[in-house]
């Protein structure tokens, strides 16, 4: 059975990663279409193309060390969220950590079908059945490593608060009347005394 925040990082992780389609995957479908292909990597710099074919280069710019970072950084601070999150609301924080890696391996699977399939069609030229589809699998198997590894460091370090503070949090206020009920009767038999 999911944990009680699964849907809510479900829609999170869905929406960075169409987020990151969007921006940094779609200006490379129009690469061969005569308009500018303009990205910006990670650190803000940016990948600018014209008129040129998607070969040496454009190719190699695609497939080195681009995607992966915008990867990595939404893995991480949706890997620190739920850490947080599970931490605050007294979830189970293992079986969080387990789904949200889940989610992040099934979105970054998309990611790198998508650039699969972007780098068949250019190439092809029109013909993407004519060249050969280029394996993504090493990177792949090097962005699952990155994520398992951090959230096996995560669930290393994570802990569950006491269930005493926890139901202190929960119950604060009833603490609070009894502490203001007891003053207000001590000061009464202290005044009719």
């Amino acid at each position: 059975m999911p944990t009680p925040l699964f849907v809510k990082f479900q829609k999170r992780i869905k929406d960075a990663f169409h987020d990151l389609d969007v921006k940094q995957l779609e200006p490379w479908v129009h690469f061969n279409s005569g308009k500018p292909v303009r990205v910006k990597r990670l650190d803000g710099k940016d990948i600018c193309y014209e008129g040129i074919l998607f070969e040496g280069s454009p190719r190699q710019v695609f497939w080195s060390n681009y995607i992966e970072p915008f990867i990595e950084d939404i893995s991480i601070n949706e890997i620190n969220e739920a850490s947080r999150q599970a931490a605050d609301r007294n979830i189970d924080g293992h079986a969080l950590l387990d789904e949200v890696e889940m989610l992040l391996f099934g979105e970054c699977d998309k990611v790198f079908t998508k650039m699969e399939t972007i780098d068949q069609r250019l190439r092809g030229r029109g013909y993407p059945e004519k060249v050969d589809r280029k394996s993504s699998h090493r990177e792949r198997e090097s962005i699952k490593g990155f994520i398992h590894s951090h959230i096996s460091s995560e669930k290393t370090m994570f802990k569950t608060k006491p269930w005493y503070e926890l139901w202190y949090m929960q119950n604060k206020f009833i603490i609070w009347f009894i502490g203001i009920l007891l003053t207000v009767i001590g000061i009464y038999l202290n005044f009719i005394t």
